[in-house]
């Protein structure tokens, strides 16, 4: 967290930084911080498809229902497909889906 955070402030609040930061929060147990993160990196012009994925699984994991199943609405599985992401997102996108019926 450290290493983002310096980041944060050397570069300023850039989006793949703001998604570094809050996946280090969701899995720390933070999902209220890391929704408020990623809804600041989603506003981005043309956000990387990764950071609603990751914005629906801290909705989800706040209990946040009504927002987790707007936002899996808007992830665009096709795009996430030819995207790179870690064996954890593998694992949180199967249960998302699962959770979301896509």
């Amino acid at each position: 967290m450290r290493y983002v955070d310096q980041a944060i402030d050397q570069a300023g609040p850039q989006p793949q930084l703001l998604d570094t930061k809050a996946m280090i929060c969701l899995f720390a147990g933070n999902p209220d911080e890391a929704a408020r993160l990623l809804e600041e990196a989603v506003l981005a012009p043309n956000p990387d498809p990764r950071y609603l994925f990751h914005l629906a699984a801290a909705y989800y994991r706040k209990n946040d229902l009504d927002k987790f199943r707007a936002a899996m609405a808007k992830v665009r599985l096709d795009e996430l497909a030819t995207t790179l992401l870690t064996e954890a997102d593998e694992k949180l996108l199967a249960e998302l889906r699962s959770k979301s019926g896509s």
